[in-house]
């Protein structure tokens, strides 16, 4: 796909419980920053959102092709406190973000000396060496080194609050059935498959996708030599991961409409959104015109293979936006 039309994943959407707590978090230790804050009130109540990712990145925002990434949090007053609660299930179709970075380890304790809970790091088996924490609603995170754990070599620590610089690096939803998937994202969307990770002893494959021409060192997808490398890009890959029963079962993966707080979809920007219509269209992908207030500008919203919502827009042009 031309690179003009093909579009690049700039924001990823999570209605959270708090913003004030979720902003302080992600700020505080892992050093986002807040690249804009957005409100509006309604006959309904309050909503807010939140667009924060690390240095440089709010350029996503600005839409320029750079590659950078946004975690865009959503908040409604609407939303009571009984409902306000988020409990992670391996039947949601949303996983996780993961934090790729050069040392796990140091990123661990500067978390634990902070108060937050982190689970021990290992290895695992040849995918990377890593370990796990929630945020303050309860949304996965997973911290991934970008070297293996036997390949570490330890370095001086860097002025971040988890002691190297990091980068969102993945996006990770459960799948029922790879082949429409990979098609959509693939072949629809452009992105790229840069790895295939098959993990038997657990039954599950996992594919990595991204807006990139870069290629792997290896063009086996397979290639274990390929796997490290993937871990220092300094852009956000898809993680699709299949269970290899998950089709035969007819496991029903939670939707974004199904929970008050949880994931609300992807964001993709586009120089070329009515070509990029016109293709989805011709494969009986149908979209839906929609004034976005939070971007401050006209979104097409449309569904992958699985109903996650995926939304389409072309760049932002107004000048000085967005506050910082």
């Amino acid at each position: 796909m031309n690179k003009e039309v093909r579009p690049w994943l700039s924001h990823h959407i999570l209605s959270i419980k708090d913003t004030e707590k979720t902003s302080a978090f992600y700020r505080e230790r892992f050093g986002m920053v807040l690249v804009d804050r957005v409100e509006r009130t309604t006959d309904a109540g309050t909503e807010r959102r939140l667009f924060m990712g690390f240095a440089g990145s709010g350029s996503a925002l600005l839409n320029k092709d750079d590659g950078a990434t946004l975690l865009e949090f959503h908040h409604s007053d609407t939303v009571t406190d009984t409902e306000a609660v988020y409990t992670q299930s391996r039947q949601d179709a949303y996983w996780k973000i993961g934090i790729t970075l050069r040392d796990v380890d140091r990123a661990r304790r500067r978390l634990l000396d902070a108060g937050v809970k982190v689970s021990e790091p290992a290895q695992f088996y040849d995918i990377g060496y890593l370990c796990h924490l929630k945020d303050p609603t309860g949304f996965c995170i997973e911290l991934l080194q970008h070297d293996f754990a036997q390949n570490f070599r330890p370095a001086p620590p860097e002025p971040h609050p988890l002691g190297s610089t990091p980068t969102l690096g993945q996006i990770t939803l459960r799948i029922e059935d790879p082949g429409p998937m990979l098609h959509f994202y693939r072949d629809l969307m452009g992105m790229k498959l840069l790895s295939r990770q098959v993990v038997a002893p657990h039954r599950f494959t996992l594919y990595f996708l991204a807006c990139t021409d870069e290629a792997p060192p290896h063009a086996d997808p397979d290639a274990v030599e390929n796997r490290e490398w993937l871990w220092r890009r300094p852009y956000c890959t898809l993680e699709l991961q299949h269970k290899w029963d998950a089709e035969t079962k007819n496991i029903s993966h939670r939707k974004h409409d199904e929970l008050p707080l949880g994931f609300r979809g992807m964001g993709f920007t586009t120089r070329a959104l009515p070509q990029l219509l016109d293709k989805l269209a011709g494969e009986g992908i149908p979209a839906s015109m929609n004034w976005d207030w939070g971007l401050r500008k006209q979104t097409a919203v449309i569904q992958d293979p699985e109903g996650n919502l995926i939304r389409l827009s072309e760049p932002i042009r107004a000048a000085g936006f967005p506050a910082t």
